[in-house]
């Protein structure tokens, strides 16, 4: 026999008594099948088990699928499916209720969430960097004390009418401390929310999380403080919380003195490039659970067992990340929807029956988000961020996750909260959060800085070749996969011919996957520091360093600054559109995939290509290498340039990028301009006067080179195109094109045969199974589009104007 403690019913008198359900576990725990003994298998627990779970994802996605056109987060959804699923809306009828959730199915369907809200708590402690939590530490501290001190000053200056009333509502809890502990904001929460909308890796996303390892620090202190306060205020308890305190030092100190050095060697012995074995992970996920079992004994809570080994992995490759590809899909797409379908099916929205509570409880919480938001954002403020920024920065600060809930469930169970008010603020966190998540995508541009100096367009003026002259130092930042893109990015550096008269400054950035790592990481690379670094950065790193040398050996000056992001690829272009940003680069160039064997991978490494290409305030330049190598332009014969050039935007940045490379003796271009039927219109005969001047000032700079060659070709349709693309398959060793081009009649014929869409037109057919077979490399070029519209249209009428005094636009009809 079993027994199950139910609801609490209060008496007349005040006092409490609970309901006991008394049932048997011996016939009920597997069904006998329904031709044998049993026609009504749901009688079970492990049917109705397996129901409960079926029925909780397929709301939750039907809830998802309905809810995210308006930009709403997954928890909000999976909230909503519990609250379908509970006692407000589905749980009204008393027969679906007693079939499928009943009181002791549900002991199964909650020991199951527990289990996956520590193992996710344990998978967010060992993805957390805390050496770089105290770094930034210094920079976010008022920040992160402004969110504090607000709540807390509001909630003491709150009308004590309302005061009363809300703690009527909450027994037994000081409200200093209400104030304190619903404003909190917990790492957990912001990352998974930041995650969720791509913006962990832009600044705004990096600064949020910085702020939040802080206060999270800050709130694990302050609390721990307040119980031993509470204990020793309390008559009778000082040897309580004397005992209390020395077992927490006791488990801490035998964690970083016994646990920690044992993880420490178990990363050391594993060999470079290989996983950690088996054994071991199987023996730390246990180790977890440990953890979690003495925290729950001594400290009441499985948190902070949970977090305290995390804590101890060593974060990244090889054990944290191990341990995070290992268990983490399963966690966080299984066990963590089912903890908010149960955190909505606790929520009893038929509870709420007094509405006065209601309203003042919830307009208090709303106040309270209200004065920490306003106090970040004044705070951000002081730190010259703009003012918008700064009030998203205190919005995202408000996000909240599991560690918030597993509290508010705490109190709940522990009765210092009853169902009407757990009701209030689980709404209101929905309210909060349905709100707060769909301002951030829209408000937040990632491509424009966080400080008040952009606000007049200063450092987001966009940069590009064509504007950069050819006797200042060309930057160029450069991204590496993995090692076999190594040749080719040097080879074409080498091409743009680094001399003393114009120097080239390389900012080679290794991308790295984040795995078993919550923040991401750009830092500059260090060989002597081998903290962040993966062992293959070092062989990268090397590569670009002896060719500078041998470089600057004879030719003259070509600078290497490496750097190293660590960030999710889904995102990885926010961190590269900020370097780029900070240093100044006119031109990116990245390589068309990563490991081509990897589908996954290479599906990432694309569109990271494409979100680049969309949000960089400079020139990409997408590097098809086919066998590209120093050996070409060391040896006797020349190597040879092909620029196709149409007309267009991206096509004038390719004939910048040839001019340069044309000072090079042992590299020969060759220029074809590509003839076309003419359009009407105004900005057709604008981009015609910018693609003649663009040509005739390469035709002067190139004047008396005799290893520039320029000449025309006609290619109105698709047919005549190809055989351009065709006569320069064995003649060439690089071909630059751009990604737009202009011939109406060719977009009409091919943009339905495109597969590689960030490649453009000729881009896509270069790279086509018909030229795989071929040593030509192709070299796609974009300019930002950041630059289209209005801005763009005004930059075209005063090139046009300063070139040719008889051409005059009016500006009223480019609006």
């Amino acid at each position: 026999m079993s027994s199950y403690e139910g609801e609490p019913i209060y008496s007349r008198r005040g006092s409490v008594l609970h309901e006991t359900i008394c049932f048997s576990y011996d016939d009920e725990h597997t069904s006998h099948g329904i031709f044998f003994k049993e026609d009504r298998p749901l009688k079970f627990i492990l049917p109705v088990f397996m129901v409960q779970i079926i029925m909780a994802f397929i709301l939750s996605r039907l809830v998802y699928f309905v809810l995210r056109p308006l930009r709403q987060p997954r928890f909000v959804c999976n909230v909503l499916a519990g609250i379908v699923l509970g006692p407000s809306v589905f749980g009204r009828n008393k027969k679906f209720m007693e079939t499928l959730y009943p009181a002791k199915e549900m002991l199964v369907f909650n020991t199951l969430v527990k289990l996956g809200i520590s193992y996710f708590i344990f998978l967010t402690a060992v993805k957390r960097d805390l050496a770089s939590m105290l770094k930034k530490a210094k920079n976010v501290w008022a920040i992160a004390i402004s969110s504090y001190l607000f709540p807390i000053v509001f909630s003491h200056f709150f009308p004590n009418s309302m005061k009363n009333q809300i703690l009527r509502c909450l027994r037994n809890m000081p409200f200093s401390f209400i104030g304190f502990s619903l404003t909190q904001s917990l790492f957990s929460a912001v990352a998974n929310n930041l995650e969720e909308q791509d913006l962990i890796t832009t600044e705004l996303g990096q600064l949020a999380v910085s702020c939040s390892m802080l206060t999270e620090a800050f709130t694990a202190l302050l609390s721990n403080i307040y119980v031993l306060v509470l204990m020793f205020s309390t008559a009778g308890t000082y040897f309580t919380a004397l005992k209390y305190l020395l077992q927490q030092c006791t488990v801490i100190f035998f964690a970083i003195y016994v646990i920690r050095p044992a993880l420490l060697q178990i990363s050391k012995k594993t060999p470079e490039g290989q996983s950690v074995n088996e054994f071991f992970v199987i023996a730390i996920l246990v180790g977890a659970l440990i953890m979690v079992l003495i925290s729950d004994i001594l400290w009441i809570s499985f948190v902070p067992g949970a977090l305290i080994m995390g804590f101890l992995v060593p974060d990244g490759p090889p054990l944290g990340s191990t341990i995070v590809q290992k268990s983490e899909l399963m966690i966080t797409q299984f066990f963590l929807p089912l903890f908010y379908i149960q955190v909505g099916f606790l929520t009893d929205v038929s509870s709420i029956k007094d509405m006065e509570a209601f309203f003042g409880f919830f307009f208090y919480l709303f106040m309270l988000n209200l004065s920490k938001t306003l106090a970040i954002a004044l705070a951000s403020v002081l730190f010259d961020i703009r003012f918008k920024n700064a009030f998203l920065l205190g919005l995202i600060l408000n996000f909240k996750g599991i560690e918030d809930f597993t509290l508010y469930e705490r109190w709940r169970a522990d009765k210092l909260m009853n169902n009407q008010n757990y009701a209030t603020l689980i709404l209101f966190c929905l309210f909060s959060n349905s709100i707060t998540f769909p301002l951030t995508e829209i408000l937040y541009k990632p491509h424009v800085s966080l400080t008040t100096a952009y606000l007049h367009g200063k450092a987001m003026r966009l940069r590009t070749l064509q504007s950069t002259p050819k006797d200042v130092e060309l930057r160029v930042l450069s991204c590496v996969f993995h090692e076999g893109n190594v040749h080719g990015l040097i080879t074409l550096l080498k091409v743009f011919n680094p001399s003393k008269n114009r120097a080239v400054c390389a900012y080679i950035t290794h991308l790295v996957d984040l795995v078993g790592r919550s923040a991401p990481l750009l830092i500059p690379y260090n060989k002597y520091k081998k903290r962040f670094v993966p062992k293959c950065s070092h062989h990268i790193m090397r590569a670009f360093n002896n060719f500078a040398a041998d470089n600057n050996k004879y030719s003259g000056a070509i600078t290497v600054q490496p750097f190293i992001a660590v960030a999710p690829y889904k995102s990885m272009h926010n961190i590269i559109c900020n370097l780029a940003q900070d240093r100044q680069v006119p031109l990116i160039i990245v390589p068309f995939g990563g490991h081509q064997e990897v589908i996954t991978i290479q599906s990432c490494v694309r569109n990271f290509n494409a979100m680049l290409q969309l949000q960089a305030s400079c020139t990409i330049g997408i590097l098809i290498d086919r066998g590209l190598s120093l050996e070409m332009i060391n040896s006797n014969h020349s190597f040879n340039v092909a620029v196709l050039f149409a007309g267009g935007a991206d096509d004038r940045e390719a004939l910048a990028l040839a001019s340069r490379m044309s000072g090079n003796p042992k590299v020969g271009v060759t220029v074809f301009k590509i003839r076309c039927k003419q359009e009407e219109g105004l900005m057709f005969e604008m981009e015609r006067q910018l693609d003649e001047i663009a040509m005739n000032e390469f035709k002067e700079k190139t004047a008396g080179n005799a290893s520039v060659v320029c000449s025309e070709m006609a290619a109105n349709n698709g047919l005549q195109m190809m055989e351009v693309i065709r006569s320069l398959r064995k003649n060439y060793n690089l071909v630059i094109v751009g990604k737009n081009i202009r011939i109406p009649q060719f977009q009409k014929e091919m943009k339905q045969w495109v597969e590689y869409v960030e490649l453009g037109l000729l881009g896509d057919v270069l790279a086509s199974s018909d030229f795989r077979d071929s040593s030509l490399s192709v070299l796609v070029v974009k300019r930002s589009e950041l630059d289209d519209g209005y801005n763009h249209q005004q930059f075209c009428i005063k090139t046009i104007e300063s070139c040719n005094p008889y051409i005059s636009c009016r500006e009223e009809i480019m609006r």
